[in-house]
């Protein structure tokens, strides 16, 4: 027997924010995308019910979302959409009636403006003089990052308890996993100068902002063709490498680095924890001519 039971979506949401355990932050995600489903009722003359979301009326509210003054951009769309659907689902499990018709739409997803640094570009950076004491903690907390591909979470934990048999071990926050990672000669020196410590922050706010500084004097300047969809518009811009980069592009480098080292991607993989192969490509980041330059000393090009 159908369900008959059907609740507005946007006072479901709310209910769901106001009940859940999760973080504050999360319930205010869930809150603004219960105002946005609201504000498309009232965009339609409707009120958005449990099971209103029809193939037809999920494509026109994801149009609705992208066609915002603000200019949205793609992955924010789809965080719109994910959470909207999420709550479709729990409202179905509540035993609600809704429209699985949403199903049949796709909403895709683009991938950040992310690159990563180059060994040369690293070494620039790691021989940057006269800095202050604060960026030269973030100078050579990124280094250790780059060398090593700890998150930045993992990173400023790092005590000397860390460093043992010329390797960096530790248990990760996010995964639980324990890595285990040779030593570099920029790791070696590093501690080295610091006289056996770990350099500190005292402020963490700011780091990304520092290493794009860091960056830009080290000369890590080069434009990049940044494109990305802003709204119903694909927004094309030549931006500095410098500030494509945060904290996460120290992970991209030691993994992009060390595979164009010849490094076999079952062995990086084991340091950045990718458990499949398609997950590691999709991460890393090599471009056409770093592409055909590694290829030109293949045995089949000679």
């Amino acid at each position: 027997m159908p369900r008959i039971k059907r609740i507005p979506l946007a006072q479901y949401m709310r209910q769901m924010a106001l009940n859940s355990k999760k973080s504050d932050v999360y319930k205010r995600n869930l809150r603004s995308k219960a105002r946005m489903v609201e504000a498309y009722g009232k965009y339609i003359g409707k009120v958005i019910y449990s099971n209103s979301f029809t193939t037809t009326l999920m494509e026109d509210f994801v149009y609705y979302i992208r066609s915002r003054p603000q200019e949205y951009a793609a992955n924010t769309v789809r965080n719109y959409y994910d959470k909207t659907t999420n709550a479709i689902t729990r409202a179905y499990r509540d035993g609600y009636a809704v429209n699985w018709g949403w199903r049949e739409v796709a909403v895709k997803t683009e991938e950040p403006a992310s690159i990563s640094l180059t060994t040369t570009e690293i070494e620039a950076l790691f021989k940057l003089k006269n800095l202050s004491r604060e960026a030269y903690a973030a100078r050579e907390l990124f280094v250790i990052a780059c060398c090593t591909g700890m998150r930045h979470g993992d990173i400023k934990e790092l005590t000397m308890d860390n460093f043992s048999g010329g390797n960096v071990i530790r248990k990760t926050k996010k995964t639980g996993a324990t890595v285990i990672i040779p030593q570099h000669k920029f790791v070696k020196e590093i501690i080295r100068r610091n006289n056996n410590e770990i350099p500190r922050l005292r402020s963490q706010q700011a780091y990304n902002t520092m290493v794009k500084r860091l960056c830009r004097r080290a000369g890590i300047t080069k434009k990049i063709l940044v494109e990305r969809t802003r709204g119903l518009r694909v927004e094309r811009k030549l931006t500095p490498k410098h500030q494509l980069v945060s904290s996460h592009t120290a992970r991209r480098s030691l993994a992009t680095n060390m595979y164009l080292a010849g490094i076999p991607p079952a062995r990086i993989m084991l340091i950045t924890g990718h458990t499949t192969e398609s997950a590691f490509f999709r991460y890393i980041r090599i471009n056409k001519q770093e592409n055909a330059r590694e290829l030109a000393s293949h045995p089949f090009f000679n």
